[in-house]
Protein backbone atom coordinates (compact mmCIF):
# COMPACT_ATOMS: atom_id res chain seq x y z
CA UNK A 1 0.00 0.00 0.00
CA UNK A 2 1.49 3.20 -0.88
CA UNK A 3 2.43 5.93 1.61
CA UNK A 4 -0.87 8.14 0.81
CA UNK A 5 -3.21 5.35 2.07
CA UNK A 6 -1.13 4.97 5.56
CA UNK A 7 -4.17 5.08 8.58
CA UNK A 8 -4.26 8.78 9.67
CA UNK A 9 -2.26 10.09 6.46
CA UNK A 10 -4.06 12.16 3.74
CA UNK A 11 -2.41 13.48 0.37
CA UNK A 12 -3.54 17.27 0.16
CA UNK A 13 -5.05 17.68 -3.45
CA UNK A 14 -7.01 20.41 -4.85
CA UNK A 15 -10.22 20.04 -6.04
CA UNK A 16 -9.46 19.37 -9.73
CA UNK A 17 -7.04 16.68 -8.56
CA UNK A 18 -9.78 15.35 -6.53
CA UNK A 19 -12.63 15.39 -9.23
CA UNK A 20 -10.20 13.55 -12.32
CA UNK A 21 -9.06 10.95 -9.70
CA UNK A 22 -12.93 10.14 -8.78
CA UNK A 23 -13.44 10.15 -12.63
CA UNK A 24 -10.74 7.61 -13.23
CA UNK A 25 -12.17 5.75 -10.06
CA UNK A 26 -15.78 5.73 -11.72
CA UNK A 27 -15.03 5.05 -15.24
CA UNK A 28 -13.49 1.66 -14.03
CA UNK A 29 -17.00 0.63 -12.04
CA UNK A 30 -19.88 2.42 -13.87
CA UNK A 31 -21.86 3.33 -17.42
CA UNK A 32 -20.49 5.95 -18.95
CA UNK A 33 -23.71 7.70 -18.84
CA UNK A 34 -23.69 7.30 -14.95
CA UNK A 35 -19.93 8.80 -14.43
CA UNK A 36 -21.03 11.76 -17.01
CA UNK A 37 -24.11 12.52 -14.64
CA UNK A 38 -22.06 12.55 -11.52
CA UNK A 39 -19.61 14.42 -13.02
CA UNK A 40 -21.86 17.00 -14.07
CA UNK A 41 -23.53 17.42 -10.49
CA UNK A 42 -20.58 17.64 -8.70
CA UNK A 43 -19.45 20.22 -10.35
CA UNK A 44 -22.65 22.30 -10.07
CA UNK A 45 -21.70 21.95 -6.64
CA UNK A 46 -18.45 22.86 -7.26
CA UNK A 47 -19.47 25.95 -8.91
CA UNK A 48 -21.85 26.68 -6.09
CA UNK A 49 -19.09 26.41 -3.82
CA UNK A 50 -16.58 28.75 -5.57
CA UNK A 51 -19.47 31.61 -5.88
CA UNK A 52 -19.37 31.15 -2.00
CA UNK A 53 -15.36 31.09 -1.23
CA UNK A 54 -15.67 27.52 -0.66
CA UNK A 55 -14.16 24.50 -1.80
CA UNK A 56 -15.21 21.34 -3.14
CA UNK A 57 -13.28 18.86 -1.48
CA UNK A 58 -13.27 20.21 1.77
CA UNK A 59 -17.05 20.90 1.62
CA UNK A 60 -18.82 20.11 5.43
CA UNK A 61 -22.70 19.45 6.18
CA UNK A 62 -23.40 22.66 6.31
CA UNK A 63 -22.15 23.44 2.66
CA UNK A 64 -24.57 20.75 1.45
CA UNK A 65 -27.39 21.79 3.59
CA UNK A 66 -26.93 25.34 1.78
CA UNK A 67 -26.65 23.53 -1.70
CA UNK A 68 -29.82 21.69 -1.81
CA UNK A 69 -31.61 24.56 -0.35
CA UNK A 70 -30.46 26.43 -3.58
CA UNK A 71 -31.79 23.64 -5.72
CA UNK A 72 -35.31 24.09 -4.17
CA UNK A 73 -35.16 28.12 -4.66
CA UNK A 74 -34.08 27.36 -8.42
CA UNK A 75 -36.78 25.46 -9.22
CA UNK A 76 -35.05 21.68 -9.12
CA UNK A 77 -37.56 18.63 -9.08
CA UNK A 78 -37.43 16.41 -5.44
CA UNK A 79 -35.83 13.53 -7.77
CA UNK A 80 -33.34 15.46 -9.41
CA UNK A 81 -32.10 16.93 -6.15
CA UNK A 82 -31.94 13.09 -4.80
CA UNK A 83 -29.83 12.31 -7.69
CA UNK A 84 -27.63 15.55 -6.53
CA UNK A 85 -27.09 14.31 -3.28
CA UNK A 86 -26.65 10.53 -4.44
CA UNK A 87 -23.63 11.94 -6.92
CA UNK A 88 -22.20 13.92 -3.91
CA UNK A 89 -22.40 10.49 -1.43
CA UNK A 90 -20.54 8.74 -4.03
CA UNK A 91 -17.56 11.31 -4.56
CA UNK A 92 -17.35 11.58 -0.83
CA UNK A 93 -17.57 8.50 -0.06
CA UNK A 94 -14.61 7.72 -2.70
CA UNK A 95 -12.42 10.79 -0.85
CA UNK A 96 -13.00 9.15 2.45
CA UNK A 97 -11.78 6.09 0.70
CA UNK A 98 -9.09 7.03 -0.73
CA UNK A 99 -7.58 8.98 2.72
CA UNK A 100 -8.40 11.99 0.67
CA UNK A 101 -10.60 13.12 3.47
CA UNK A 102 -11.40 11.84 7.32
CA UNK A 103 -15.14 12.49 7.73
CA UNK A 104 -18.22 12.48 4.82
CA UNK A 105 -20.06 15.62 4.94
CA UNK A 106 -22.99 13.63 3.76
CA UNK A 107 -23.69 11.36 6.33
CA UNK A 108 -26.61 13.10 8.39
CA UNK A 109 -27.89 14.51 5.18
CA UNK A 110 -30.80 13.17 3.38
CA UNK A 111 -33.55 13.83 1.20
CA UNK A 112 -37.30 15.23 1.95
CA UNK A 113 -39.04 11.54 0.58
CA UNK A 114 -36.40 9.92 2.45
CA UNK A 115 -37.26 11.62 6.01
CA UNK A 116 -40.14 11.35 5.65
CA UNK A 117 -40.31 7.53 5.14
CA UNK A 118 -37.79 7.40 7.68
CA UNK A 119 -39.84 9.11 10.32
CA UNK A 120 -42.82 6.55 8.82
CA UNK A 121 -40.82 3.49 9.87
CA UNK A 122 -39.84 4.89 12.57
CA UNK A 123 -43.10 5.35 13.79
CA UNK A 124 -44.35 2.13 12.48
CA UNK A 125 -41.45 -0.08 14.36
CA UNK A 126 -41.85 1.95 17.94
CA UNK A 127 -45.77 2.01 18.15
CA UNK A 128 -46.93 -0.87 16.04
CA UNK A 129 -49.30 -2.65 13.28
CA UNK A 130 -52.24 -0.91 15.81
CA UNK A 131 -51.02 3.03 14.78
CA UNK A 132 -51.02 2.56 10.78
CA UNK A 133 -53.74 5.03 10.38
CA UNK A 134 -52.38 7.53 12.32
CA UNK A 135 -49.10 7.23 10.88
CA UNK A 136 -51.08 7.31 7.29
CA UNK A 137 -52.64 10.97 8.81
CA UNK A 138 -49.05 12.12 10.02
CA UNK A 139 -47.62 11.36 6.80
CA UNK A 140 -50.99 12.88 4.75
CA UNK A 141 -50.35 16.16 7.02
CA UNK A 142 -46.38 16.35 6.62
CA UNK A 143 -46.78 15.90 2.45
CA UNK A 144 -49.87 18.40 2.69
CA UNK A 145 -46.56 20.92 4.72
CA UNK A 146 -44.33 19.67 1.99
CA UNK A 147 -46.58 20.63 -0.95
CA UNK A 148 -46.85 24.01 0.32
CA UNK A 149 -42.66 24.37 0.69
CA UNK A 150 -42.29 23.12 -2.92
CA UNK A 151 -44.91 25.57 -4.18
CA UNK A 152 -42.52 28.61 -2.43
CA UNK A 153 -39.24 26.65 -3.20
CA UNK A 154 -38.45 26.00 -0.02
CA UNK A 155 -37.13 22.86 1.26
CA UNK A 156 -39.12 20.63 3.69
CA UNK A 157 -36.27 18.98 5.80
CA UNK A 158 -34.57 22.38 6.23
CA UNK A 159 -38.04 24.81 6.94
CA UNK A 160 -37.14 27.54 9.68
CA UNK A 161 -40.12 28.79 11.86
CA UNK A 162 -41.21 31.27 9.20
CA UNK A 163 -41.58 28.39 7.17
CA UNK A 164 -44.19 27.05 9.94
CA UNK A 165 -45.73 30.13 10.70
CA UNK A 166 -45.97 31.38 6.59
CA UNK A 167 -48.30 27.58 6.43
CA UNK A 168 -50.23 27.89 9.58
CA UNK A 169 -51.55 31.82 8.09
CA UNK A 170 -52.31 30.25 4.26
CA UNK A 171 -54.17 27.07 6.49
CA UNK A 172 -56.09 29.76 8.14
CA UNK A 173 -56.83 31.61 5.64
CA UNK A 174 -57.80 28.62 3.14
CA UNK A 175 -60.62 28.22 5.55
CA UNK A 176 -59.38 24.68 7.50
CA UNK A 177 -60.70 24.50 11.21
CA UNK A 178 -58.07 25.44 14.34
CA UNK A 179 -58.22 21.50 14.89
CA UNK A 180 -57.26 20.49 11.56
CA UNK A 181 -54.11 23.49 11.52
CA UNK A 182 -53.24 22.42 15.59
CA UNK A 183 -53.29 18.26 14.32
CA UNK A 184 -50.98 19.23 11.17
CA UNK A 185 -48.72 21.17 13.49
CA UNK A 186 -48.77 18.25 16.00
CA UNK A 187 -47.35 16.06 12.66
CA UNK A 188 -44.72 18.76 12.24
CA UNK A 189 -43.18 19.17 15.88
CA UNK A 190 -43.30 15.01 15.74
CA UNK A 191 -41.47 14.94 12.35
CA UNK A 192 -39.07 17.59 13.19
CA UNK A 193 -38.49 16.07 16.84
CA UNK A 194 -37.27 12.71 14.40
CA UNK A 195 -34.95 14.75 12.36
CA UNK A 196 -33.23 15.74 15.59
CA UNK A 197 -33.22 12.59 17.40
CA UNK A 198 -31.49 11.60 14.38
CA UNK A 199 -29.04 14.26 14.02
CA UNK A 200 -30.53 14.95 10.44
CA UNK A 201 -31.06 18.66 11.96
CA UNK A 202 -29.17 19.99 14.87
CA UNK A 203 -30.36 19.83 18.74
CA UNK A 204 -30.85 23.81 18.74
CA UNK A 205 -32.47 23.96 15.48
CA UNK A 206 -36.29 22.93 15.66
CA UNK A 207 -38.47 25.28 13.82
CA UNK A 208 -41.36 24.39 15.83
CA UNK A 209 -40.32 25.67 19.27
CA UNK A 210 -41.45 28.98 19.34
CA UNK A 211 -44.50 28.49 17.19
CA UNK A 212 -47.71 28.28 18.75
CA UNK A 213 -50.73 26.28 17.62
CA UNK A 214 -54.33 27.83 16.94
CA UNK A 215 -56.46 28.41 20.33
CA UNK A 216 -58.71 25.27 20.44
CA UNK A 217 -62.32 25.58 22.16
CA UNK A 218 -62.63 22.03 23.13
CA UNK A 219 -66.02 20.89 21.61
CA UNK A 220 -68.69 18.47 23.02
CA UNK A 221 -68.88 15.15 21.73
CA UNK A 222 -71.94 13.70 20.03
CA UNK A 223 -74.14 12.30 22.51
CA UNK A 224 -77.32 10.22 21.79
CA UNK A 225 -80.09 9.67 24.65
CA UNK A 226 -80.60 6.47 26.35
CA UNK A 227 -83.97 6.27 24.25
CA UNK A 228 -82.16 6.70 21.12
CA UNK A 229 -79.88 3.87 21.51
CA UNK A 230 -82.65 1.78 22.50
CA UNK A 231 -84.26 2.83 19.48
CA UNK A 232 -81.37 1.87 17.20
CA UNK A 233 -80.76 -1.49 19.04
CA UNK A 234 -84.83 -2.35 18.45
CA UNK A 235 -84.37 -1.50 14.68
CA UNK A 236 -81.01 -4.16 14.92
CA UNK A 237 -83.21 -7.10 16.99
CA UNK A 238 -86.29 -6.28 14.00
CA UNK A 239 -84.01 -7.06 11.08
CA UNK A 240 -82.99 -10.40 13.21
CA UNK A 241 -86.15 -11.64 13.57
CA UNK A 242 -86.79 -10.96 9.64
CA UNK A 243 -86.70 -14.26 8.25
CA UNK A 244 -87.44 -13.38 4.91
CA UNK A 245 -83.81 -12.54 3.58
CA UNK A 246 -82.33 -16.14 3.75
CA UNK A 247 -79.47 -17.73 5.79
CA UNK A 248 -76.95 -15.26 4.75
CA UNK A 249 -79.19 -11.96 5.42
CA UNK A 250 -79.99 -13.91 8.53
CA UNK A 251 -75.87 -13.71 9.48
CA UNK A 252 -75.79 -10.25 8.55
CA UNK A 253 -78.20 -9.13 10.85
CA UNK A 254 -77.21 -11.28 14.10
CA UNK A 255 -73.19 -9.37 13.26
CA UNK A 256 -74.74 -5.82 13.24
CA UNK A 257 -76.73 -6.56 16.27
CA UNK A 258 -73.92 -8.06 17.88
CA UNK A 259 -71.36 -4.79 16.85
CA UNK A 260 -74.11 -2.31 18.04
CA UNK A 261 -74.14 -4.18 21.30
CA UNK A 262 -70.48 -4.79 21.98
CA UNK A 263 -69.71 -0.99 20.90
CA UNK A 264 -72.39 0.39 23.18
CA UNK A 265 -71.38 -2.23 25.76
CA UNK A 266 -68.14 -1.28 26.00
CA UNK A 267 -67.05 2.06 24.42
CA UNK A 268 -64.45 0.61 22.03
CA UNK A 269 -63.16 2.21 19.45
CA UNK A 270 -64.42 1.25 15.69
CA UNK A 271 -60.82 0.35 14.76
CA UNK A 272 -60.42 -1.60 18.25
CA UNK A 273 -63.70 -3.31 17.60
CA UNK A 274 -63.76 -4.29 14.07
CA UNK A 275 -59.42 -5.43 14.20
CA UNK A 276 -60.63 -7.71 17.43
CA UNK A 277 -58.78 -11.11 16.76
CA UNK A 278 -61.54 -13.85 17.50
CA UNK A 279 -59.09 -15.62 20.71
CA UNK A 280 -60.12 -11.92 22.65
CA UNK A 281 -62.80 -12.60 23.39
CA UNK A 282 -62.62 -14.37 27.07
CA UNK A 283 -64.55 -15.99 30.00
CA UNK A 284 -66.79 -16.88 27.06
CA UNK A 285 -67.55 -13.28 25.78
CA UNK A 286 -67.77 -11.83 29.58
CA UNK A 287 -64.67 -10.30 28.68
CA UNK A 288 -62.89 -8.59 25.45
CA UNK A 289 -59.26 -8.32 25.81
CA UNK A 290 -58.07 -5.02 24.22
CA UNK A 291 -54.83 -3.83 22.54
CA UNK A 292 -55.47 0.27 21.88
CA UNK A 293 -53.36 2.77 20.86
CA UNK A 294 -49.84 3.02 20.83
CA UNK A 295 -50.14 -0.91 22.15
CA UNK A 296 -51.97 0.07 25.21
CA UNK A 297 -53.48 -3.00 26.63
CA UNK A 298 -56.64 -2.99 28.71
CA UNK A 299 -59.49 -5.76 29.83
CA UNK A 300 -63.33 -4.67 29.08
CA UNK A 301 -66.03 -6.23 30.54
CA UNK A 302 -69.39 -7.14 28.75
CA UNK A 303 -72.73 -6.68 29.81
CA UNK A 304 -75.29 -9.55 29.28
CA UNK A 305 -76.83 -8.10 26.37
CA UNK A 306 -74.30 -7.69 24.60
CA UNK A 307 -72.65 -11.24 25.51
CA UNK A 308 -76.10 -12.56 24.32
CA UNK A 309 -75.64 -11.02 20.86
CA UNK A 310 -72.13 -11.89 20.67
CA UNK A 311 -73.19 -15.83 21.25
CA UNK A 312 -75.56 -15.74 18.18
CA UNK A 313 -73.13 -14.19 16.54
CA UNK A 314 -70.78 -16.54 16.97
CA UNK A 315 -72.67 -19.39 15.89
CA UNK A 316 -72.92 -17.90 12.80
CA UNK A 317 -69.73 -16.82 11.90
CA UNK A 318 -68.34 -18.85 9.40
CA UNK A 319 -71.07 -17.65 6.72
CA UNK A 320 -69.08 -14.67 6.79
CA UNK A 321 -65.91 -16.16 5.74
CA UNK A 322 -66.10 -16.16 2.30
CA UNK A 323 -63.77 -18.84 0.06
CA UNK A 324 -61.27 -18.26 3.32
CA UNK A 325 -61.10 -21.67 5.13
CA UNK A 326 -60.59 -19.47 8.49
CA UNK A 327 -59.59 -16.55 9.55
CA UNK A 328 -58.20 -14.77 13.42
CA UNK A 329 -60.58 -11.77 12.99
CA UNK A 330 -63.77 -12.03 15.73
CA UNK A 331 -65.37 -10.01 12.41
CA UNK A 332 -63.80 -11.36 9.10
CA UNK A 333 -65.22 -10.36 5.53
CA UNK A 334 -63.09 -11.30 2.55
CA UNK A 335 -60.65 -12.22 3.90
CA UNK A 336 -59.89 -9.97 6.39
CA UNK A 337 -61.93 -7.76 8.95
CA UNK A 338 -64.75 -5.68 8.55
CA UNK A 339 -63.72 -2.19 7.05
CA UNK A 340 -64.36 0.38 10.05
CA UNK A 341 -66.46 2.50 6.80
CA UNK A 342 -68.42 -0.32 6.01
CA UNK A 343 -69.60 -0.84 9.48
CA UNK A 344 -70.33 3.22 9.35
CA UNK A 345 -72.56 2.80 6.15
CA UNK A 346 -74.71 -0.17 7.81
CA UNK A 347 -75.04 1.61 11.05
CA UNK A 348 -76.52 4.87 9.28
CA UNK A 349 -78.78 2.53 7.01
CA UNK A 350 -79.86 1.07 10.68
CA UNK A 351 -80.66 4.83 11.99
CA UNK A 352 -82.94 5.60 9.26
CA UNK A 353 -85.05 1.88 10.17
CA UNK A 354 -84.95 3.38 13.73
CA UNK A 355 -86.35 6.62 12.95
CA UNK A 356 -83.41 8.69 13.90
CA UNK A 357 -81.14 11.29 11.76
CA UNK A 358 -77.84 8.99 9.84
CA UNK A 359 -76.64 11.80 9.87
CA UNK A 360 -75.72 12.43 13.74
CA UNK A 361 -75.01 8.13 13.92
CA UNK A 362 -71.24 6.98 13.70
CA UNK A 363 -69.67 4.14 15.68
CA UNK A 364 -67.73 7.03 17.75
CA UNK A 365 -71.17 8.33 18.74
CA UNK A 366 -72.10 5.17 20.17
CA UNK A 367 -68.74 5.03 22.06
CA UNK A 368 -69.41 8.55 23.19
CA UNK A 369 -72.91 7.52 24.43
CA UNK A 370 -71.60 4.48 26.32
CA UNK A 371 -69.56 6.82 28.70
CA UNK A 372 -71.86 9.30 28.63
CA UNK A 373 -74.49 7.01 29.89
CA UNK A 374 -72.38 5.77 32.55
CA UNK A 375 -71.54 8.41 33.66
CA UNK A 376 -75.30 9.98 34.06
CA UNK A 377 -75.89 6.69 36.13
CA UNK A 378 -73.39 6.89 38.61
CA UNK A 379 -70.18 5.64 37.29
CA UNK A 380 -66.70 6.22 38.56
CA UNK A 381 -64.52 8.73 36.27
CA UNK A 382 -61.37 6.61 36.62
CA UNK A 383 -63.41 3.28 35.62
CA UNK A 384 -65.03 4.78 32.22
CA UNK A 385 -61.67 6.41 31.76
CA UNK A 386 -59.84 2.75 31.83
CA UNK A 387 -62.64 1.22 29.83
CA UNK A 388 -62.44 4.16 27.19
CA UNK A 389 -58.50 3.43 26.73
CA UNK A 390 -57.84 7.03 27.73
CA UNK A 391 -53.89 7.76 28.59
CA UNK A 392 -55.38 11.33 30.39
CA UNK A 393 -58.03 11.72 32.52
CA UNK A 394 -59.03 14.78 31.45
CA UNK A 395 -59.79 13.27 27.63
CA UNK A 396 -62.90 11.50 29.84
CA UNK A 397 -64.00 14.46 32.32
CA UNK A 398 -65.24 16.22 28.87
CA UNK A 399 -68.29 14.06 29.60
CA UNK A 400 -68.76 15.78 32.98
CA UNK A 401 -69.51 18.58 30.93
CA UNK A 402 -72.11 17.40 29.18
CA UNK A 403 -73.36 16.15 32.34
CA UNK A 404 -73.35 19.77 34.21
CA UNK A 405 -75.29 20.85 30.57
CA UNK A 406 -77.82 18.35 30.90
CA UNK A 407 -78.33 19.34 34.61
CA UNK A 408 -78.62 23.34 33.92
CA UNK A 409 -81.39 22.97 31.14
CA UNK A 410 -83.16 20.58 34.14
CA UNK A 411 -83.25 23.26 36.17
CA UNK A 412 -83.47 26.44 33.88
CA UNK A 413 -86.77 24.18 32.74
CA UNK A 414 -88.22 23.12 35.52
CA UNK A 415 -87.32 25.65 38.99
CA UNK A 416 -89.26 28.29 40.27
CA UNK A 417 -86.38 30.44 40.59
CA UNK A 418 -84.10 29.27 37.61
CA UNK A 419 -84.10 32.83 36.10
CA UNK A 420 -80.93 33.18 36.93
CA UNK A 421 -79.03 30.48 36.64
CA UNK A 422 -76.57 29.62 33.51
Amino acid sequence: MSAQHDAGHQEKIDDVRALELYMLSSERGASGNTVENYKRDIESFQVAQAALGRCLISADTADIHTYLSKLVQDGCAPLTRTKHLDALRHFYTFLQAENHRRDDPCTTVISDSKALELFCDMLRSERGASFENTVKNYKRDIESFQVAQEARRRCLIYADTGDIRTYLRKLSQDGFAPRTQARKLSALRQFYGFLQAENYRRDDDDPCTTVKGPRLDRPLPKILSEDQVALLLAAARTRVSDETGGPRAKADAVRLLALVELLYATGLRVSELVKLPLENVIEGGKCIFVRGKGGKERIVPVGEPAEAALGDYLKLRDLHLGKAACSKWLFPSRGEYLSRQRFAQILKQLAIEAGLPPERISPHVLRHAFASHLLANGADLRAVQKMLGHEDISTTQIYTHILDDRLKAVVRNHHPLADGIH
